[in-house]
């Protein structure tokens, strides 16, 4: 299986979310479950690309990235853990 690595220096900001998004996120390379699950890569029409692994009833974390050093301008991912994770990438990027 494919991982993804992102270098802390990559991250530009972190932000945690109740649930996933409703906004737009564009053209998909991968798979939609209407209302449940979003699983692949989006990209906008303004040419924002994400990786998006996200479940309907999980909180969202919304990590902005240099998409020079990985490839994406967001990561959108649902874990139960949003919120703890986001407070701990952000003490590490204003340190």
């Amino acid at each position: 299986m494919p991982k993804l690595s992102i270098p802390r220096s990559a991250i530009h900001g972190v932000a945690s979310e109740q649930g996933w998004t409703s906004e737009i996120l564009g053209m998909r390379s991968g798979l939609v479950i209407s209302g449940y699950r979003k699983l692949g890569t989006f990209r906008h029409p303004s040419g924002v690309r994400r990786l998006v692994s996200m479940k309907r009833g999980l909180p969202l974390l919304r990590i902005a990235v240099d998409r020079a050093a990985v490839g994406f301008d967001e990561i959108l991912l649902s874990t139960d853990a949003a919120e703890t994770i986001a407070a701990d990438l952000r003490s590490d990027v204003h340190s």
